[in-house]
């Protein structure tokens, strides 16, 4: 908190009237004062020698560098989670991707300072276990993500709960597992409201504003890593496949076609007859109900996956 919100970086070169600006010398002997209280944990955790419990080895290093990992891992799932929650409002102003990036950028650049300045004091690779934790949380949101829209039940690893935090997203609705899937849905829902123009590679509002484009990409590149980038990707690619298979799945049972048995599309007409009318009328309802396979909306995937792909290859 100190270093995220109250102590400034000190720039490279500066005039001397402005340093004063960069003392902030109470909330600087709060952050020593804790160092220091650090620093005394971490030397008496060092000099403690490996120890046997029956026939288990306990190092007390590792033991500090697993706490450090699942402090810092629920911290990361915290802040994405609630980073990424979108509401219409926000200190009466409506709440757009670029304010919900910039105080997201502000929160993540304050923690990783706070990692990379603390790690010499623990004796660790700070910089490590941060991009470790981070990819580590964004793969098991996209994994969770992608087994829901694939129709199956995550399945956690208990030796792995064991070693790490595993975090407990609370779903902000009824469509809603994890940061990424919300995250995913609120762009395409952005973009939509706007055009597309190639040669600058980004979405524009009707009043010419930016809704969506590289500089937002850039920013998930710069603070979340490829393996960010990687994991949007992917979730494109599993809604398609899942749209997709739901309306052959649907639409299988007025046609009978594919791989839909007489049995189940018997079953369909009985329990979803309003369901079978709209397929009926597929020419006329296919736009309405089966949004995400339109063709607007697979060239706006097409398109976000292509602007993705050019900054994490």
């Amino acid at each position: 908190m100190i270093l995220t919100s109250k102590v400034r970086a000190m720039e490279p070169k500066m005039l001397k009237e402005t340093l004063k600006d960069f003392a902030c010398f109470e909330e600087r002997f709060v952050l020593a004062k804790r160092t220091h209280e650090v620093s005394l944990l971490t030397e008496g955790m060092l000099v403690l020698d490996k120890t046997l419990m029956g026939v288990i080895e306990i190092d007390p290093k590792e033991i500090l560098v697993d706490g450090i990992r699942k402090e810092l891992g629920k911290t990361l799932a915290a802040l994405l989670h609630e980073g990424f929650i979108f509401s219409k409002r926000l200190m009466g102003e409506v709440e757009t991707l670029e304010s919900k990036f910039q105080m997201l950028k502000e929160k993540f650049t304050g923690l990783k300072r706070s990692i990379e300045y603390i790690q010499d004091f623990l004796n660790i690779n700070g910089e490590q276990i941060w991009r470790e934790e981070l990819t580590r949380i964004i793969n098991y949101a996209v994994e969770k993500e992608s087994t829901a829209l694939v129709n199956k039940k995550y399945q956690a690893d208990l030796d792995y709960q064991d070693k790490f935090y595993v975090p407990t997203f609370i779903p902000v609705d009824a469509h809603d597992f994890t940061f990424m899937g919300r995250l995913l849905r609120n762009i395409m829902g952005e973009l939509g409201k706007g055009m597309y123009l190639d040669s600058l590679s980004s979405w524009y509002a009707e009043n010419g504003s930016q809704i969506f484009g590289l500089r937002y990409v850039h920013f998930l590149h710069e603070h979340l890593g490829t393996t960010f980038l990687q994991g949007m990707d992917r979730l494109i690619v599993y809604t398609i496949v899942s749209e997709t298979r739901r309306f052959q799945r649907d639409y299988g049972f007025v046609i009978g076609g594919g791989t839909v048995s007489e049995e189940l599309r018997q079953k369909g007409k009985k329990h979803s007859q309003s369901l079978v009318q709209m397929l009926s009328q597929f020419d006329q309802a296919i736009s309405s109900n089966y949004q995400a396979l339109s063709p607007q909306a697979a060239k706006q995937y097409q398109l976000l996956a292509k602007s993705l792909a050019n900054i994490s290859s």
